[in-house]
């Protein structure tokens, strides 16, 4: 909080461990920064982001890929597309270090990507080590009741928040 009021001409933009909406939430509330910035959680978590707007009552769309085994396949398939061999494989599996977390065995994904010759390989290493897990629908993970409500049902915090406010307003029409 002090650097926040020695620089208030300057926003601040809180970093470090942010690892979900609450976490997000008690960055604002302790450091009172005008941002946060997500890093390792992106990747470990992508919809972390999805997670913050609907806990901010911030608009959240529909979203396409419900499972965490879906977002997997996507980017991987994404990586096969636009990259070519061997730097596909390379994020494949720098991605799959972090992502690999959210499953109880995950090493067990990470070490058979790790060892992949390719991304073909690797995606269908990937499609039987997600065969054995309980598939997560992310949006059932974060608490979602809608794609504009609040998960814990205490409303929108965009009070508390008035620039998370302005900038609803803009995206939507309404406003100044």
């Amino acid at each position: 909080r002090a650097v926040v009021q020695a620089v208030k001409r300057i926003p601040v933009i809180g970093n470090g461990d942010v690892r979900s909406a609450g976490d997000a939430e008690r960055m604002f509330a302790e450091t009172g920064c005008r941002a946060v910035m997500i890093g390792r959680a992106a990747v470990e978590r992508p919809w972390i982001f999805r997670e913050i707007a609907s806990r901010w009552g911030l608009p959240v769309p529909a979203l396409r890929l419900r499972t965490r085994s879906a977002v997997y396949r996507r980017l991987a398939k994404f990586l096969q597309a636009h990259y070519s061999h061997p730097r596909d494989l390379y994020r494949l599996r720098e991605f799959t270090g972090y992502f690999a977390k959210n499953y109880k065995f995950g090493h067990s994904l990470w070490k058979g990507i790790q060892n992949a010759p390719d991304v073909r390989t690797a995606r269908t290493l990937a499609r039987d080590f997600f065969a054995r897990q309980e598939d997560v629908d992310v949006i059932a993970e974060a608490g979602e009741e809608n794609t504009r409500g609040d998960a814990q049902g205490t409303g929108s915090r965009l009070e508390s928040r008035p620039e998370l406010a302005l900038s609803q307003n803009h995206e939507t029409g309404g406003g100044e």
